[in-house]
């Protein structure tokens, strides 16, 4: 009893979490944790093996997101930090992206462009929609002679302007105001 009361805490089994991999970039969220009732031993080795089934929370913001939703799951000690913006895996040197929180869950493809802010990362990943956009501007393509017209509108774009001002003053000097309203001159 008094070794499960203090035994030591395991320590627990830590993963890269990589979003996509890319011909020599590596899109990358976070450290992540596992969570599994797995034995740290089992864990490192379905990690190792790439068959880790399960949540993972990510880093220190409590998310826990299915393994599925990534590319890979790299043991901690599998993945070498060179800098902020390199990393040796698999016997090869890869560029870093950075991939921000939003894009956690994205299931399309990311692209990696240059980082604005001076934060020791040079790529940052964002959702690519280049397929929306296209898909987008094919159905927004309107005939050139396509009329603008609200529903609300009293008056159809095509009416002389003139004709009716012109018209309006006629009206008005044919009709007179009295005490009763307007009625036509005599």
């Amino acid at each position: 009893m008094w070794k499960k009361l203090f035994a030591s805490k395991k320590k627990p089994v830590h993963c890269w979490v990589i979003k996509q991999v890319d011909p020599g970039l590596l899109h990358l969220c976070e450290l992540g944790t596992p969570v599994s009732e797995l034995k740290p031993a089992q864990l490192q080795e379905q990690l190792a093996q790439g068959r880790f089934q399960g949540g993972i929370q990510m880093g220190d913001t409590g998310l826990v997101l299915h393994s599925q939703q990534f590319a890979e799951l790299i043991p901690e000690e599998a993945l070498e930090m060179l800098d902020g913006s390199r990393a040796r895996w698999r016997e090869q040197e890869w560029d870093i992206s950075k991939v921000p929180q939003r894009c956690w869950t994205w299931q399309g493809r990311l692209v990696a462009s240059p980082n604005p802010i001076d934060d020791g990362t040079r790529w940052v990943s964002s959702e690519d929609v280049s397929d929306l956009r296209r898909k987008a501007e094919g159905s927004a393509k309107l005939k050139e002679d396509a009329p603008f017209e609200l529903e609300s509108d009293l008056e159809p774009p095509s009416k002389d302007v003139e004709e009716a001002v012109r018209k309006a003053q006629e009206d008005r000097q044919r009709w007179t105001k009295d005490a009763w309203g307007w009625k036509e001159k005599e």
